[in-house]
């Protein structure tokens, strides 16, 4: 028998971009780049136009990419000139426009990822190193934690509060569980009830994988 453990990559943003597109491979750090006037702010110089949302809590405002975000790069569509509004539930005033990704975004997306599975990230990265970037990761989700809260409550409508204290939360503590596991490279033998078989689990990772992400818990279940 064998137990796997699933991961997916690159991670994407569906707050932010609905798809992807093919760029130069990235070490995982890059992934995981910051500054302190964009929230994980990453190499732009191909993105479509970034937006500026003003923050009311802190009277900051924040510049949002709109492009598809792949392989650590906020790009246009390779053929889709289709855009999605993000509404704001409260006023029905349009937040911003983002990028709809075609079907081609998709398949190049899912390329990029693949690569970065066996080069930076998957079997050829121990352990160790994947824990410290699911921590940094973690690390840059709680410094930004307000911040992304009154992002999450424009676009859903949710009350700033509960998406602070409890969406992004969540987000970190659930990021925080896995980076424990993630060098615990452990499996377990179990007893059966036959002398000709020996079962075993195996924590294995599989490679890239598809998710939909929910309008009403976006990061926290990302």
């Amino acid at each position: 028998m064998l137990a796997r453990q699933y991961l997916s990559f690159p991670w994407s943003s569906a707050r932010f971009c609905h798809g992807f597109t093919n760029r130069t491979l990235a070490t995982p750090d890059r992934y995981l780049s910051s500054t302190s006037s964009t929230i994980f702010a990453h190499h732009q110089h191909t993105m479509a136009a970034p937006v500026s949302i003003a923050i009311p809590a802190s009277t900051k405002k924040i510049s949002v990419p709109t492009g598809l975000f792949i392989n650590n790069e906020f790009v246009p569509s390779v053929d889709s000139k289709d855009t999605i509004q993000c509404i704001n539930p409260a006023t029905e005033e349009v937040i911003c426009s983002v990028v709809a990704a075609s079907e081609k975004d998709i398949d190049v997306a899912v390329a990029a990822a693949r690569e970065a599975f066996k080069t930076t990230w998957g079997k050829n990265v121990t352990g160790f190193e994947r824990s410290r970037l699911i921590n940094k990761l973690a690390d840059l989700i709680e410094r930004d934690a307000q911040e992304l809260a009154e992002l999450e409550s424009l676009n859903n409508g949710k009350p700033v509060k509960i998406a602070r204290d409890s969406d992004i939360a969540d987000s970190v503590q659930c990021l925080r569980y896995y980076a424990g596991w993630a060098d615990k490279i452990l499996g377990q033998a179990i007893e059966v009830d036959n002398k000709t078989k020996f079962a075993f689990t195996r924590h294995d990772p599989i490679g890239v994988c598809g998710q939909i992400i929910p309008w009403n818990y976006p990061i926290n279940m990302w």
